[in-house]
């Protein structure tokens, strides 16, 4: 996502420094899902390509949350005639992030 031709994840960065997740979705629109997260809760979240209004949407809704309610809110939702969406392959980051760091 971009503000005035400057990546929000560079902007971000400059905040201050983070480990960006960087997630690959499947059979959306979403090229790419960004994402941190602080203290066990959903930041600094960007989605690549998709549909700008609906994820700004699931930005200003998601971000702050505890990963798990994210989870719980978002998962399994379907786009059109897809079993996906762009909100349900962030809950696939999600859990994935959570497996990779609960070891």
């Amino acid at each position: 996502m971009e503000l005035d031709g400057v990546s929000m994840l560079d902007t971000v960065r400059k905040e201050r420094p983070f480990r960006v997740e960087i997630f690959k979705p499947s059979s959306v629109c979403s090229r790419e899902i960004q994402f941190d997260i602080i203290d066990g809760k959903l930041s600094h979240l960007a989605f690549q390509g998709g549909c700008p209004g609906n994820n700004l949407g699931i930005i200003a809704l998601v971000e702050g949350m505890p990963v798990d309610d994210v989870i719980e809110k978002l998962k399994g939702l379907p786009c059109g005639s897809k079993d996906t969406s762009c909100p349900d392959q962030l809950t696939i980051a999600l859990r994935d992030w959570k497996n990779k760091h609960s070891k």
